[in-house]
């Protein structure tokens, strides 16, 4: 999936920590969705949260970013 540069000013978790957000979400599922700047991308918001997704093998849930702030 394309990442928005803005996303990319927020740095990527380590491996232990990124296994420990895939185990949460594997358990409890995934409360904020990953922020998409239209349909389809590029993703604005939950890198970490998408990897974890992936990791996990859970599908992720997206919304599109408003322009207002919210999603």
């Amino acid at each position: 999936m394309r990442v928005h540069p803005a996303a990319e000013l927020f740095p990527m978790l380590d491996a232990k920590d990124l296994q420990e957000l895939a185990d949460d979400i594997a358990a409890n599922g995934l409360h904020e969705p990953i922020v998409l700047q239209a349909p389809g991308g590029p993703l604005l918001d939950g890198r970490n949260r998408l990897a974890a997704c992936e990791i996990a093998g859970v599908e992720p849930k997206f919304v599109v970013w408003d322009g207002n702030g919210g999603s």
